[in-house]
This record gives C-alpha cells, structure tokens and sequence, in this order.
C-alpha cells in the first residue's frame, strides 16, 4: 500500500486556494492510491498490450507538490498531456529507466549507457506509458498530448515504483491544480474499473427491451391486399414454432397453449 507525505518543508510558495487545504483533495489522494494498487494487475496488462513490456507498476508516495520543484531536478523535458475538460498532466521516467524500457521496445541491437542523449523516439515511449496511468484517472479518449506547459503552480505528484527482473527505479506522474479540480467536481472517474463496469452491467439491466413473437405469416398477392376493407377475414395458421425475437435478434423458440383460460407463449428452446 502506498503512503501519503505532506510536504512540511518551509518554501516561498505562491498562495494555495483554501480548497486544497480542505477535505477533498485528501479524498481524491487516498482514491488514487487505491485505485493504482488494486489495479496493479490491469496495469500491467495494459502496458504489456500497449507497449510489450512486463512491468510492474506501484504507488511509493502521493505528495503536494510545486511544479517547479520538480523541473528543477529534471535532465530532460518530461511528456505533457491536456485533459478534455481542464488542466495538464506530466509524466517523467528517470533517464536510466527510459533508455532501458525504450531501447526493448524499439528491439535495438545496442542497448545505449545512461550518458546517451534522450531522442524523439525515447520521449514518445514516455507518452505512452504516461498515458497508459493516466488512464485509471481519467478515459484515454479524453487526454491528448499537448506541447510543454509553463510552471502551472501546486499540484499533486504521484511517485511511482517502476519493476521488472532487470531493473528497479521509478517514474513521476504531476497532476496539477485544474485536474484537481475537475477530480473534486467528478469523482466518479476515480472509480475502480471492476466497480464501474458492475455500474455498467446493473444500467444495462435496467434499459427496456422490445420482445415480440410472430404467431403466424401469409402472402398475399398485391391485388388481394387491395381488396381488403373492414371485417374481411383472412385465413391463416398458427406457425407450430413460434419465432421469439430480442430486439432484432430471434433468441427463442416457443409454443402456444392455455393456461387459466389464457393463451400463453412458452419458450421451448434457446436457439442456437
């Protein structure tokens, strides 16, 4: 489980609005750390789809942060990404970790030493599994990348335990002062995925859904159809298998017959 530290050093910071001293913003850091450790396994499965790497990512520390605190130690420029609605998130691999993940996935012949400079492609990777996290904050298809941001004030950094069999170090996630606010506003997007989906399944129980049996079918010529006018009957029968249709889709098969003096349909076969 990870661990919560407030900054308590004495910086010249500039003035923090009195809801990030309040109650909420706890809530969102304590349902971020929760998110990211019961997720461990879907994210591992996601980077292993998105980027053929077994990685094993995990929560070290959540802490409030000033943005440029962090560029300050910073060797190259980290992956910046715009929320949909408000506000930029930033991600960062230490240079060591991104040389090594880049270089397997690329699949280079040369795996480079920690001096080599940082290349385009080397940051695109770093995109990536930045998005990838970002993800379990808030729907992909609602980040996009975004040029690098100037100094964007307090925010919150999620320090992340970065593993595999050769390597252990860790990466920076910084989400800053408007994504915190659209996580005060909308924290339902803090939701696990397993308890989302649940949400999904008990919605779609609840929608309606048209069920319609065809008790029976005739062809007519056009010129008898015209011919029709009020009390005409017209001579059919019964199908001896009813076709019992969900939506446009035909499910079933069923039967007619009487129960207390009521014609009912009962369903014989699924079919297949």
């Amino acid at each position: 489980m990870g661990k919560i530290i407030l900054d308590d050093k004495e910086k010249k910071l500039p003035k923090l609005q009195n809801e990030y001293l309040g109650h909420s913003i706890h809530i969102i850091k304590n349902k971020l750390i929760t998110i990211f450790n019961t997720e461990r396994p879907s994210i591992k499965k996601d980077i292993k789809q998105s980027l053929n790497q077994t990685i094993n990512v995990s929560v070290d520390e959540i802490t409030i942060e000033h943005q440029s605190d962090i560029l300050n130690f910073l060797t190259h420029s980290p992956s910046y990404l715009k929320h949909q609605l408000q506000g930029f998130a930033s991600g960062y691999m230490s240079k060591k970790v991104l040389l090594f993940f880049s270089d397997h996935f690329y699949q280079s012949d040369v795996f480079r030493i920690s001096n080599a400079p940082i290349t385009n492609s080397d940051l695109r990777f770093q995109e990536k599994i930045t998005k990838v996290l970002l993800s379990y904050i808030a729907p992909k298809d609602m980040w996009e990348v975004s040029k690098p941001k100037a100094d964007t004030g307090l925010g919150l950094k999620i320090t992340f335990n970065i593993e595999c069999e050769q390597l252990q170090d860790q990466m920076v996630v910084f989400l800053d002062s408007k994504i915190i606010s659209v996580l005060e506003k909308e924290t339902d997007i803090l939701m696990p995925r397993e308890k989302i989906i649940q949400c999904l399944h008990k919605n779609l129980e609840t929608i309606p859904i048209k069920v319609s049996a065809t008790l029976t079918q005739k062809s007519m010529k056009l010129s008898d159809v015209l011919k029709l006018k009020e009390n005409d009957i017209i001579e059919t029968d019964l199908f001896s298998s009813i076709p019992i249709h969900v939506g446009s889709s035909q499910l079933f098969e069923g039967k007619i017959v009487e129960k207390d003096k009521q014609l009912i349909i009962v369903i014989q076969q699924e079919r297949s």
